[in-house]
């Protein structure tokens, strides 16, 4: 199924491209001014109407029922995926993510959790037991959602990616405590880190020792 807000940005096109042609054809097929033109395609596509009997030509009829078929269709689809947003509470999902973006802009001297394993989930609910704030930032839509099911502040997405960590407020961070899967990806994200904040501590878990003489200085780490 089409994401509702891809169907609506696409009907919402469709619709404008067929009102735009709809005014160009009454102006250049029926010799309307601009203005009768606009007003034509208005009341046909709002299925408004204007009178039982037409004057228009064959050809300006078949135009007429052309733009009633495809505006009423377009502006169908359209609605149809407004409904299905509100229906699948797409609206408070978005209302909530804003809400969630606020949050961490506030984040200030907090400790930023990388994957929400076991290691994660521990460490998040000591954090929270402190009162000591954090955000925590996963891959996985599920742990994302058991993230959020504790009410704890979170982004989803690759904690490895710049962009992503600076939306996490990394700049402004005291700790980040990466837990990945595999320690290539805990290795890369150390010296990333460590690239956008000199300052940051960053506590790295590693499944083996030779990872962590590739964890970067300056700066602690730990396995």
């Amino acid at each position: 199924m089409t994401a509702p807000l891809s169907r609506i940005r696409r009907g919402a096109l469709v619709l404008a491209v067929i009102v735009v042609l709809s005014v160009v054809g009454y102006r250049v097929l029926g010799g309307r001014t601009w203005l009768d033109a606009a007003y034509m395609t208005t009341i046909t596509i709002s299925s408004v109407g204007f009178g039982e009997h037409s004057t228009a030509t064959p050809e300006m009829q078949v135009f007429t029922i052309l733009v009633i078929v495809l505006g009423m269709s377009a502006a169908a689809y359209t609605v149809s995926g407004m409904v299905q947003l509100l229906a699948e509470g797409e609206i408070e999902r978005l209302l909530g993510t804003r809400r969630m973006m606020r949050e961490i802009d506030q984040l200030s001297e907090h400790v930023i959790i990388c994957g929400y394993g076991r290691v994660g989930q521990i460490l998040a609910g000591r954090l929270a037991g402190r009162c000591c704030p954090f955000l925590v930032i996963d891959e996985k839509p599920e742990q994302i959602e058991n993230a959020q099911a504790e009410q704890y502040v979170c982004l989803q997405g690759d904690a490895t990616e710049e962009e992503l960590l600076l939306k996490a407020g990394i700049r402004r961070a005291k700790t980040l405590v990466t837990s990945l899967p595999n320690d290539a990806a805990n290795v890369f994200l150390t010296l990333t880190a460590r690239n956008l904040n000199e300052h940051l501590q960053i506590i790295a878990r590693a499944e083996f020792h030779t990872s962590e003489k590739n964890c970067g200085k300056p700066g602690p780490t730990a396995s």
